[in-house]
């Protein structure tokens, strides 16, 4: 080989290695295309964050709201661990939202005058449970047990849980003239309303409230009085007497009376005053119409006859269900185990076989109860269709006395209506209900928030920072790119 010829050859070698490559990127490059394209870079994560924020502003179910008043309450009361309310019935804390509790708010803050109505505020009231962390944990855990190969559904329906603790917000509109405080007031009137709304439902003082309110007594006959006074004042014993039973030791700090006291009070007007009015009407045989009272009386005792017949039939079925009913057994070991000695077998009833016999007793009581007022119905019918030797003056004394005596009942019986009310009042507000509905915080206004903002505009700056860096990097790359084609060949 020629010597000339190899010593050029490595020329043009070394030569080629001393030129840089055309498409070698330094990071010393990439950093400078970065700064003169911090401008395009600082543009675009401008535009990203402002498209994130308007986006999340028109999305967010706030967008109409000025701010947010809001509050805490808890349910205590037996029944409300399983969802129930204190009638047994299903609790629905959405009764809040209904006419019945917002038409109260609007009369008592005049929020009519601020044309503010029920479906603007039924529309503003948001219901939000809270669930502790614990029973999250114990749901999350139970749905990860869930395979759906096996359709086992009862893994999930195992575990139910109902909340009684909830946050009550009232979203303050931006188009009405409602400031912080006044948004306040409305959420506290809310809750009020609904407090008391509460009261009034579950608090059974209705079934005293109008007793004796409604009856107008110169609508019966003489006889058929003592019939509906007695009637109202077994209303009232029954139902005092199951009160005095949940409270014994309750005394009214209103009335200053205990259940009992109103019962052993109405039992006198019962077997005193009643018992001689009946006895006048009985003995003078007074009556506005005999053949129309006798009639009254029959078809009382028609209908007194299918009651107790009713209630005879339903004692004697629950009676019959009980008999079949097999009890539960359980074993207790006593002294040494395992020996015959030590063994001792009990039956346990259930709560069902219970049931069963406190309804048993209780429709038999009703039927002795009813058969007895029949045949004081029979008694009465004897007494009036009796031959009659009372002259007229002495029945019209007797009448004047029995209106007197009336009236004079009338007035004993509405006196006890009034104490029972107020000492139940007195017993449902401040003891069965005192920590049923509880305010767990006072009502804060806040500023209304705009959902998932902090989150949006976190990811809109990344994303920003990531379009403005390849839009400048693209932007350098292609005036590089133009400076190469446009420079002569040959040129450094």
């Amino acid at each position: 080989m020629d010597i000339n010829n190899l010593k050029d050859k490595i020329e043009v070698i070394l030569k080629n290695e001393e030129q840089p490559l055309d498409e070698e990127i330094s990071l010393r490059a990439i950093i400078e295309a970065l700064l003169k394209g911090k401008k395009l870079i600082a543009v675009t994560v401008i535009i990203c964050l402002l498209a994130a924020y308007l986006v999340t502003g028109f999305l967010s179910p706030y967008r109409d709201t000025r701010a947010i008043a809001e509050t805490i309450i808890t349910f205590n009361f037996e029944g409300i661990e399983k969802g129930l309310d204190p009638h047994g019935r299903r609790f629905d804390l959405g009764i809040i939202k209904a006419p019945v509790v917002l038409d109260k708010v609007i009369e008592s803050l005049e929020l009519d005058k601020d044309d503010i109505t029920v479906d603007l505020l039924r529309n503003n009231l948001e219901i939000v449970p809270i669930v502790p962390g614990d029973v999250v944990e114990k749901i999350r855990r139970r749905i990860e047990a869930y395979d759906p190969a096996k359709a086992d559904i009862a893994v999930l329906e195992d575990y139910t849980y109902y909340p009684n603790r909830f946050t009550i917000m009232f979203k303050i509109p931006k188009d009405k003239n409602i400031d912080n405080e006044r948004g306040r007031k409305i959420l506290d009137g809310v809750i009020d309303a609904y407090i008391q709304y509460f009261y009034d439902t579950y608090s059974d003082r209705a079934v005293l409230a109008n007793a004796l309110g409604i009856i107008d007594y110169d609508d019966y006959d003489y006889p058929e009085v003592p019939i509906v006074m007695r009637s109202q004042i077994n209303i009232m014993q029954s139902f005092l007497s199951a009160k005095h039973r949940q409270a014994p030791e309750f005394r009214s700090k209103i009335t200053g009376l205990a259940f009992n006291d109103i019962v052993e009070a109405i039992s006198l007007i019962d077997t005193m005053d009643l018992n001689r009015l009946n006895s006048i009407i009985s003995s003078y045989r007074i009556s506005k119409d005999i053949d129309k009272l006798i009639r009254s009386l029959e078809y009382r005792i028609k209908s007194y006859e299918l009651s107790q017949a009713k209630k005879e039939e339903e004692a004697a079925k629950a009676g019959e269900v009980m008999d079949k009913f097999e009890k539960e057994r359980s074993i207790v070991f006593m002294g040494g185990v395992g020996t015959p000695e030590g063994v001792i077998e009990t039956e346990k009833t259930s709560e069902l076989y219970d049931e069963l016999a406190q309804r048993s007793l209780d429709s038999g009581i009703s039927a002795a109860h009813i058969r007895q007022d029949i045949e004081y119905l029979h008694r009465e019918i004897e007494i009036f269709t009796s031959d009659d030797d009372i002259s007229l003056e002495v029945k019209r004394q007797a009448e004047a006395e029995v209106i007197a005596m009336i009236e004079d009942i009338d007035a004993k019986l509405k006196t006890w209506i009034d104490l029972s009310n107020r000492t139940l009042e007195d017993y449902f507000e401040n003891i069965y209900f005192q920590r049923a509905i509880m305010r767990l915080a006072p009502v804060q206004v806040s500023k209304a928030p705009l959902d998932k903002l902090m989150l949006n505009m976190a990811i809109a700056l990344v994303l920003g920072l990531m379009l403005g860096a390849l839009a400048a990097l693209f932007r350098e790359y292609w005036h590089s790119s133009s400076e190469k084609k446009d420079r002569p060949a040959g040129t450094a």
